[in-house]
């Protein structure tokens, strides 16, 4: 008992322990977000798909979730129907967008070659 005591004793009178203090707490802190920042901005081009992979998971889990309870349709077929209706809307938007945007650059080209100026 008496060892005890004096071991609890040497440690409240040498002070606290380093991650007890509130500003080496904190500087570890930044210094852990800093490097959890810089590992992210390194390895980004591997991070957004699959976090973009995540955020559609995510978002089309509940109508795949459904489909499987009220129609007993499998996952994997609705996964793979959504999926295409997401692409077809996809082609679809560019369909649309890129002939009036090719139009657009044509006046603007002839209006520089014209003009010489925008």
């Amino acid at each position: 008992m008496t060892e005890r005591s004096n071991q609890k004793k040497q440690t409240s009178s040498s002070g606290p322990r380093l991650w007890e203090i509130t500003a080496v707490k904190d500087l570890m802190w930044l210094i852990l977000i800093i490097l959890l920042l810089i590992s992210a901005y390194c390895l980004r081009s591997i991070l957004v798909p699959v976090l973009l992979g995540l955020l559609l998971a995510y978002l089309s889990n509940p109508i795949v979730m459904s489909a499987k309870k009220h129609f007993h349709i499998p996952k994997q077929v609705t996964a793979l129907f959504l999926l295409a209706v997401a692409i077809a809307l996809l082609v679809a938007v560019i369909i649309w967008l890129v002939p009036p945007l090719i139009e657009r650059e044509r006046i603007l080209f002839r209006a520089y070659l014209s003009t010489g100026r925008l």
